[in-house]
């Protein structure tokens, strides 16, 4: 009976240490981009112990994929949070010297020396300040050599998995999802809230359009092909996922793997055991499996920067600048056409190329702040505008680089620009 519903049973210490023992590790998204979000020492070990299992170690393709897609976002917000940081601290200064002020403390007593506390503040904050920038320059830039990339590439190597070749195959795989999240059918079917999003809900790379919420079923497939192909049979999925979708959970704690992911890759792939862990009960079973030398402490402060995530994750519908990118993105590109087609500087610069098919190529966010009170944000962007060549003639000025500064507000339930500045731009 105990054979026959394997994903409800929990594994024997004997096939533990048969699954760590001939396993191969696979990977999902959230682990590779959070090595961005975790302290560098705790991240340190963490490579440290995929170097050990260099030889076990497989992604796919999907997983790639994505975190290519997200890694220059996931930077940028690292850096922007070092400047809100100190940005932070400094607001609480200053307002703390508006408060002395306007109360007029520092005449009402003669022994307490306002001034004396004000520099021991200044002093402190100056510290914190010094700490951040200490920080923030050992955190990748998007503009210099990201050394997690460097090591990651290192790491895996070869060991990535092959992509969908056709637009039929991913279509089939598309339309099997819209009958697996209208059943419920792990993994994936709480993403299918994704679609509503229309501008947002796909993409195209390598000539083929990838629908957003199917991207945990496609990890899913690939890695029973990839099972199935290379005749895996002990695989451990390492995942900071915490949907229901992949968890088996009951009076809301978690007992393993969704029973039926166990079911369908034992049954189609011939998997004989398969296992899932978050990162944190990674690392605790490899000191215990692997012997690996992590400390209790990069342990413990990797897990409480996962929850910090997930708890920012389920707080981000109702938070504004969460969602700023997509407001951002959306903006620069009206912003774009704009200044390409309505006279002004841009315009003759446009016009002065053999350059044809102007549009906004990219951005690089530099900073930005929101107003909770007056609904608004304040941002610093450039803007990387590109043309297409006339026939065979040379580029001439077909990327123009815009450095803007400007003010989204929210009128009614849209979001506009209301003022803007262009600080400087450049021809290439």
């Amino acid at each position: 009976m105990l054979s026959d519903f394997p994903g409800f049973v929990k594994l024997t210490e004997e096939q533990n240490k048969q699954l760590w023992g001939n396993c191969t590790f696979i990977f999902d998204t959230n682990f590779l981009l959070n090595l961005y979000r975790h302290p560098h020492d705790a991240r340190d070990e963490v490579i440290t112990i995929l170097e050990s299992i260099k030889e076990r170690i497989w992604i796919p393709n999907q997983v790639a994929l994505e975190y290519h897609r997200n890694r220059h976002k996931i930077i940028s917000d690292q850096k922007i949070k070092f400047q809100k940081s100190k940005d932070l601290f400094s607001e609480l200064k200053n307002e703390l010297n508006k408060k002395i002020i306007k109360d007029g403390l520092k005449r009402l007593h003669p022994f307490i020396d306002y001034d004396k506390y004000c520099k021991m503040i200044d002093d402190f904050i100056s510290k914190i300040h010094k700490e951040l920038d200490d920080g923030d320059s050992r955190q990748p830039d998007i503009f210099n050599e990201d050394d997690i990339l460097i090591k990651l590439t290192e790491l895996f190597g070869d060991n990535v998995g092959a992509p969908i070749s056709t637009q039929k195959e991913l279509d089939d795989i598309f339309k099997e999802g819209e009958n697996r999240y209208r059943l419920g059918i792990p993994p994936g079917f709480r993403d299918k809230g994704k679609e509503k999003d229309k501008d947002s809900a796909s993409y195209s790379y390598g000539g083929l359009i990838m629908k957003k919420k199917f991207g945990d079923l496609l990890i899913w497939h690939q890695i029973k092909e990839f099972a199935k192909l290379e005749d895996i049979k002990f695989i451990i999925f390492v995942t900071d996922e915490k949907k229901d979708d992949w968890w088996y959970e009951v009076s809301g704690k978690t007992i393993g793997p969704r029973p039926e992911l166990v079911d369908e890759i034992e049954r189609e792939s011939h998997v004989s055991l398969f296992h899932m862990y978050n990162t944190e009960q990674f690392l605790k079973q490899s000191k215990k499996e692997l012997k690996t030398n992590i400390s209790d402490q990069s342990i413990s402060s990797i897990g409480k920067a996962i929850d910090a995530i997930l708890i920012a994750m389920e707080d981000e519908a109702d938070d504004p600048e969460s969602q700023f990118d997509n407001i951002l993105c959306d903006i620069l590109v009206e912003l774009t056409n704009q200044l390409i087609n309505c006279g002004g500087t841009i315009n003759e610069e446009v016009c002065s190329t053999n350059a044809t098919g102007y549009g906004l190529d990219t951005y690089d966010l530099i900073s930005y702040s929101y107003n909770k009170r007056s609904k608004s944000f304040h941002f610093k962007s450039w803007l990387f505008i590109t043309g297409d060549q006339i026939d065979d003639k040379m580029y001439c000025g077909s990327r123009i680089s815009v450095l803007i500064d400007g003010f989204i507000h929210k009128v009614a339930d849209s979001w506009v620009l209301a003022d803007y500045e262009i600080l400087k731009y450049e021809v290439e």
